[in-house]
């Protein structure tokens, strides 16, 4: 009896597309799924590059991709961004940075300062991010990494989220990738500007990365060149990764629908044109 669907869940859509005469269209997600270190000087990833890019190179993408997106998601080949959405996107970034691989990982983690100490896992409970999560969490473990993973409501996911509430290690992202990275992306996780701590998102302090932000927010900086060199800057420190792509889904039905639009924010509309009766 309905004719347009909004986000649709992915467990669903093989199930949706089944049906006769209904068609599945889908928009890249307006959010980046990525993770991001707390980056405090009292947390075991602060000045401590090798356990990072352990931990990174210790996360199974494609597993992640695969039960997040029943088979709808894809492992990310990029730090961060989206080459439908972000301004100033590179084909160049698309180089598939700390890819899968647990021997990497054990070699960068002996070279670490990690001390065997249990690392918090902080994600809210919608129940993907959660999914998420627990491959992570396992992951670690088998390259040997002791994790435990906190599971909070929506409202406490915020509060502890900043890196200053010192109430976690690694935590989900999940900044907007659409548009400008200076009024977005970058901006969310990376200029200590917005944030009443004088630190970034996640905590850190860091007068290079600021720089170079700010290189890019200045009056006729937003230039390749800037986006760049800022993009490297934070992938060869291992200061956030985006862990998987699923786009958003909307279903209708071919007989009553013409087509649809979707916004600024990407949000497919319901309010397509509809065939006269």
């Amino acid at each position: 009896t309905i004719d347009f669907a909004q986000y649709v869940n992915t467990s669903m859509l093989d199930e949706v597309s089944a049906y006769e005469g209904m068609t599945i269209a889908s928009v890249p997600s307006s959010e980046d799924r990525g993770i991001m270190f707390c980056m405090t000087e009292d947390s075991p990833f602060y000045n401590d590059l090798a356990l990072r890019q352990a931990v990174l190179y210790a996360i199974d993408n494609e597993a992640v991709a695969e039960a997040c997106g029943y088979g709808y998601g894809s492992p990310a080949n990029v730090t961060c961004g989206n080459p439908e959405l972000t301004v100033g996107y590179d084909a160049s970034w698309e180089t598939s940075p700390y890819a899968y691989d647990p021997e990497k990982a054990k070699e960068l983690l002996a070279q670490s300062n990690y001390d065997g100490r249990t690392l918090r896992l902080l994600c809210n409970s919608n129940a993907t991010i959660t999914m998420m999560w627990q491959i992570i969490q396992a992951n670690l473990i088998e390259v040997g990494i002791n994790a435990e993973l906190s599971v909070v409501e929506g409202t406490t996911y915020g509060a502890y989220r900043d890196g200053t509430s010192g109430q976690y290690d690694l935590a989900y992202a999940g900044p907007g990738n659409g548009g400008y990275v200076t009024s977005d992306l970058w901006n969310t996780l990376f200029n200590r500007n917005n944030y009443e701590s004088g630190r970034t998102w996640a905590g850190l302090l860091d007068d290079t990365l600021q720089e170079k932000y700010d290189a890019i927010a200045a009056p006729d900086g937003y230039t390749q060149e800037n986006l760049n060199d800022f993009y490297n800057y934070i992938t060869e420190n291992a200061l956030y990764y985006k862990i998987y792509d699923l786009p958003e889904y909307c279903a209708y039905k071919e007989a009553n629908i013409t087509g649809y639009f979707s916004d600024w924010n990407r949000f497919i509309r319901a309010n397509t044109i509809k065939k006269a009766q």
